[in-house]
């Protein structure tokens, strides 16, 4: 079992919406992860955000490891929170994100590349010019 967490800055520059999406594995390129966690709901964002702290924290927990590529199983559950409006009630937001069953992921380091070796999350605006600038991370064994 591991905790995660990271934070930064967020900027949102109207009103639209985002997903987060948590992948173990780095994937075959810079857009596209390895296998898919769990992403979360497309949530509307608060427009107009400048700089704005974000926090996100979960949990990977690891519920049976084989040394055969792909046959380990984990599980996954994180949130993704922001800062709103200031000064207005309900100005937040959260973006739940995780798994929905056990995910089948390579823990040996020899299967297919890009499905095994890391956590990494993908980022989605439904607008242009929103950024999500990582400022710090942790990562735990709570084992």
């Amino acid at each position: 079992m591991y905790e995660f967490n990271f934070g930064g800055l967020i900027t949102t520059p109207a009103t639209g919406t985002l997903v987060i999406d948590p992948v173990f594995g780095n994937g075959a390129t810079s857009t596209t992860g390895g296998t898919d966690m769990g992403a979360s709901g497309a949530q509307t964002v608060t427009a107009s955000l400048s700089n704005a702290p974000f926090l996100v924290s979960g949990f990977l927990a690891f519920r049976t490891i084989s040394q055969v590529a792909t046959t380990s199983t984990a599980w996954l559950t994180g949130s993704f929170e922001s800062q709103g409006t200031l000064a207005t009630a309900g100005g937040g937001f959260g973006i739940i994100m995780g798994s929905t069953a056990a995910v089948s992921v390579d823990t040996t380091g020899t299967g297919t590349a890009g499905t095994w070796g890391a956590l990494n999350f993908y980022v989605t605006y439904s607008v242009t010019g929103g950024t999500i600038k990582v400022e710090w991370t942790s990562m735990r064994s709570l084992n």
